[in-house]
């Protein structure tokens, strides 16, 4: 079946939300093609939070099913958005993506609480284990994975949050317990993107591949990393991705950023459909993958934590991000489990960073662990490292960068003195 047909079967069935027909009225009916998709309005998670009751087909089935908060936890929406899955869903999307046993070895997924346990699909060499700021949570992973299961074999692959792996990977290093004998080969990352130094760090002390996962507690699609061209790529099941320019509902030009929109399709979301959902996640396109034949995509993390000047989105948090953690010098806000004492390391919480605009610059402070005007040399130093290192990385910052000088503002401030973006640890 085509995703035009795809389309057209979803749109018939979401219609029987109340939200949807009272939104769309007949509009719906005039979306034949993916291309025609544009003709119904966009919704976000504040709107779906607001009318989640009114965005389900049908009765509601019993239990939450997936606790959607993630990023914007505890930042923007007070009401969690709870998207039930059902077992004909998951079994849906089971066979699309083609799961089949693995003999080789059990797979490992670490789930945050708050965001509620899946049920375990039958057949499926998957085990769950809950994440949480507990000491139980370490000592329940370190168990599993020393220990071979019932059936003999050992977990040979992991999937775990960005936050709960550097936790891990410091309270295994805090107990001289070497990774590399538990025999993982593959861990999956998902929640924000773990960035190059911690990613490297953690394939040294694991010996494993580590590749990263971009995904919504909304959607069963993930997209992970291709290993031939290094961008992302959706998975399965299927579903519609727009990427849209920053200031308009139109689509994103060629090389600039553009927010994700994604579409759910049955039969693979039937429960509460999510029709042109607006991420508030930028990202820029790539080329098309010659192993693949798929367009690649880079996300570059939440609109509000970067900055639109000139029409351009510069100092996005990911790339920020990446080159703040490689510093030792940089300060990290204290993870709750270090300030718990499960842990030793100062450095697993996000550094502190702040980004604004000043006259038409984009003004970039960071917070370093010495006093910067006693130490006004290696201040200097850090803040060229950073700008120079920022705009390597990230094209969209190098190009606004470039067009003036000056127009890029690296400033080190004292520890303490900075209210950061965000404290996400998940």
């Amino acid at each position: 079946m085509t995703l035009d047909q795809l389309l057209i079967d979803t749109l018939k069935h979401a219609v029987q939300a109340p939200f949807y027909q009272e939104r769309w009225g007949e509009r719906w009916r005039s979306v034949r093609t993916i291309d025609q998709l544009s003709r119904l309005p966009l919704i976000d998670k504040a709107t779906a939070s607001k009318h989640q009751a009114r965005l389900i087909v049908g009765a509601r089935p019993a239990g939450l099913g997936v606790v959607s908060s993630g990023t914007t936890r505890g930042e923007q929406y007070t009401d969690p958005l709870n998207v039930p899955r059902t077992a004909a869903e998951l079994q849906a999307s089971a066979r699309a993506a083609a799961i089949a046993p693995d003999e080789a070895g059990w797979t490992l997924s670490v789930v945050s609480v708050h965001h509620g346990l899946p049920k375990r699909l039958e057949g499926r060499n998957e085990l769950m284990l809950p994440w949480l700021h507990d000491a139980n949570a370490l000592a329940m992973l370190e168990t599993t994975l020393r220990h071979p299961q019932p059936d003999g074999r050992r977990v040979t692959a992991m999937v775990i949050g960005s936050g709960p792996i550097k936790v891990f990977t410091s309270y295994l290093a805090d107990r001289a317990v070497d990774p590399r004998s538990f025999g993982v080969e593959l861990i999956g990352t998902f929640s924000y993107r773990l960035s190059s130094t911690w990613t490297h760090l953690v394939e040294q002390r694991f010996g494993a591949r580590v590749f990263d996962n971009y995904s919504l507690s909304e959607f069963p699609t993930p997209f992970t990393t291709c290993a031939a061209c290094g961008w992302l790529h959706a998975g399965q099941p299927p579903m519609l991705v727009e990427l849209l320019a920053l200031d308009a509902d139109r689509p994103a030009k060629r090389g600039a950023a553009g927010r994700l929109v994604f579409t759910s399709l049955a039969p693979f979301v039937t429960t509460m459909p999510l029709i042109r959902y607006d991420t508030h996640d930028v990202a820029i396109a790539g080329p098309l993958c010659r192993a693949t034949g798929q367009l690649g995509l880079k996300v570059l993390g939440r609109r509000r934590h970067g900055l639109e000047l000139d029409g351009a989105f510069v100092c996005n948090a990911v790339d920020v991000r990446d080159v703040l953690e490689a510093l030792p010098e940089v300060e990290k806000t204290l993870h709750p489990m270090t300030r718990l004492g499960h842990v030793k390391s100062v450095d697993l919480g996000p550094p502190r960073w702040t980004i604004a605009a000043h006259e038409g610059r984009a003004v970039l402070r960071f917070e370093v662990r010495f006093d910067p005007d006693l130490y006004r040399a290696r201040a200097r130093e850090l803040e060229h490292h950073v700008a120079t290192t920022l705009c390597a990385l990230d094209p969209l910052t190098r190009r606004f960068a470039g067009k003036k000088r000056q127009r890029l503002v690296v400033e080190a401030a004292r520890a303490g003195t900075l209210v950061a973006l965000t404290e996400r640890y998940d």
